[in-house]
């Protein structure tokens, strides 16, 4: 689609890889079996950290847009019909699979507590985007609609943006942006004593730095005339990457305020690398390591969206409740699910994605933001 940037495409390409080998190769033991050493499987246990990267550049990008066309009459409301047009389709087909399928492997074997349909919320939970405030409570969550808690945040970020940018100046938007920075942390802690430590991950109140961030990099962008004269794009992106890896490396989590300070720490370091990438422009080498991290960045959405699902689904068809490594072929059937997950991705691409968006901006006559979802969560 035009407009795209390749360096923002990679960016999201590297975020859905860091989750895809979190599901893939650490939850099922992957790494594990493979005799890999303990601080390596420490460092890839936090491939959740492209959550962070997803979160803060769907605050960039859908900032940026929202700011490029200020107080445009029915801008508000062509915002809201382009994310549904974006978001929704995917959402409800996987949302709905996960329920008809879940119906039917009760249906047809009444085997309950199954890896991918362990204690779902009723469906209209999902349908109103609670998911997440449900499993801050609760701790759990069903696999098949696991990634969707991303999705629910994003949504609730989604309602409040517009009604921000078209009612406040540049310099009010941005304390609040920097109020969010800062007041996450505190409410991560606070979370955790009124429900459970899984309200500091999954609450949207909780993520709201990194969508502090999102909104000053977009701010701070439209405000210098040269952002590439000014930032060099690979210092930020090296200074992202060994934030990234050096919080990964040496946090242990072990209480409230070390939960809270490493999630501020990854929204940080997901705000230099999205520095990174908006500055590049068109900076950015064309390889073949990029070019494939920019096709999984563009297909990011449904990459996330249908990894859990397919994961659990070959491991099913294998005869296995749960996906595990240490099965007999167990890597196997995870290579089997891993390709199967890219194939689908691509063609929800090719036969919902695209069309939808192409569809989205004839809705109205007012224009919006042109930046895609930025999550594949």
């Amino acid at each position: 689609m035009a407009g795209r940037s390749t360096s923002i495409d990679a960016l999201r390409g590297l975020a859905v890889l860091l989750v895809a080998q979190l599901h893939f190769l650490h939850i099922t033991g992957g790494y594990a079996a493979l005799g890999a050493p303990a601080w390596l499987q420490k460092l890839t246990g936090g491939g959740e950290a492209g959550v962070d990267i997803f979160f803060v550049l769907s605050a960039y990008l859908l900032g940026d847009g929202l700011l490029a066309r200020g107080r445009d009459p029915g801008i508000v409301t062509t915002f809201y019909l382009r994310r549904a047009w974006r978001v929704l389709p995917m959402y409800w087909i996987v949302v709905f699979a996960g329920f008809a399928l879940f119906g039917l492997w009760m249906a047809t074997t009444g085997i309950a507590g199954t890896w991918l349909w362990a204690a779902p919320y009723p469906p209209i939970v999902y349908l109103l985007f609670m998911q997440n405030w449900a499993a801050g409570v609760t701790g759990a969550v069903a696999s098949w609609f696991g990634p969707t808690w991303s999705l629910a945040v994003e949504e609730h970020f989604y309602l409040l943006l517009p009604l921000l940018t078209t009612r406040l100046g540049r310099r009010a938007l941005a304390w609040v942006a920097v109020g969010w920075i800062l007041a996450a942390p505190l409410l991560r802690m606070a979370s955790e004593q009124v429900a459970t430590p899984a309200a500091a991950y999954y609450w949207s109140i909780c993520r709201l730095d990194s969508f502090g961030w999102g909104l000053v990099i977009a701010l701070a962008l439209r405000a210098a005339p040269d952002p590439a004269g000014r930032i060099r794009p690979g210092v930020a992106a090296i200074a992202g990457s060994a934030l990234l890896i050096a919080t990964l490396a040496h946090s242990d989590r072990a209480d409230a305020i070390e939960r809270a300070l490493t999630t501020s720490a990854l929204a940080f370091a997901a705000a230099l690398l999205t520095i990174a990438a908006a500055s590049a422009r068109g900076d950015l080498p064309s390889n073949p390591l990029i070019r494939a991290l920019a096709w999984c960045g563009k297909r990011c959405y449904s990459l996330y969206l249908l990894q859990m699902p397919v994961l659990g689904l070959t491991f099913l068809a294998a005869g296995y409740t749960g996906p595990s490594a240490s099965v007999p072929y167990g890597f196997a059937i995870i290579a089997t699910a891993a390709a199967l997950t890219f194939i689908l991705a691509d063609v929800a691409w090719r036969r919902i994605e695209e069309p939808c968006m192409r569809r989205a901006p004839k809705l109205s006559s007012a224009s919006a933001p042109a930046a895609p979802v930025a999550q594949a969560g």
